[in-house]
């Protein structure tokens, strides 16, 4: 049965549904990485915001719905997600005060109990 429907490769502009609440907009196909199928989705530019890839295992979709161009092009904006950055975490917090320093490389202070150091205040 060679020419059926599964024989084609899908590449159409569509609404993608994902498990999790997730949806995206833009070009979708199917796409072989390290040998396993995967559907890859290239979501255009949105206003200042840069267009992006991401691929998903097939497993995660649980909806894909063909439209226009325009009409994917419309939806990529109204659910907008940001492009994958990698994760930093922050640099350490610096001293406030270059005077005081590191607060870990400071003596602790010692208030001595027997030496009453009144002379402050003007009591003796």
């Amino acid at each position: 049965m060679s020419g059926g429907q599964g024989d084609t490769k899908f590449e159409e502009w569509a609404k993608l549904e994902l498990f999790g609440r997730q949806v995206l907009a833009g070009r979708v196909s199917e796409q072989t990485i390290a040998g396993a199928g995967f559907i890859r989705i290239d979501v255009p530019a949105a206003g200042e915001l840069p267009g992006f890839t991401r691929f998903f295992y097939p497993s995660a979709v649980y909806g894909i719905t063909p439209t226009t161009e325009e009409l994917a092009t419309k939806l990529a904006h109204a659910y907008r997600e940001n492009p994958i950055s990698r994760y930093e975490l922050p640099a350490p917090a610096q001293p406030t005060s270059p005077e005081r320093g590191d607060p870990n490389d400071r003596e602790p202070d010692v208030d001595d109990e027997d030496e009453d150091d009144d002379s402050e205040n003007g009591t003796f």
